[in-house]
């Protein structure tokens, strides 16, 4: 990270210029930085309550916008699998967030 006063190549900002680069620079690569990511509290305490796995999921495709089947593919799980943990997660976070099972 650059300190006051230093400059950055021209090399690193064209880099950032280009929004999947600044993406990957932007947003962090790991699922437990999830609730973070939320900002807003009940949002925020909420994912910390979700499973591993369900971080996981509701990361790679709400932030990294992977399909189900390309999760599915990663994690070596089924669609229908990664579609369960993916709709627990949301059912879990609306619970928690509105005190209702559904919308």
């Amino acid at each position: 990270m650059a300190e006051e006063g230093d400059t950055y190549r021209q090399k690193d900002l064209m880099r950032l210029s280009r929004q999947e680069d600044l993406d990957e620079y932007i947003f962090s690569k790991d699922p437990e930085d999830l609730p973070q990511l939320a900002g807003d509290y009940p949002v925020c305490e909420a994912l910390k309550e979700l499973t591993p796995i369900q971080r996981k999921v509701l990361w790679a495709n709400v932030v990294r916008g992977y399909s189900t089947a390309d999760i599915a593919e990663a994690l070596g799980y089924s669609v229908r699998n990664v579609t369960k943990h993916r709709q627990k997660a949301l059912e879990k976070v609306r619970l928690l967030v509105t005190g209702h099972k559904s919308l």
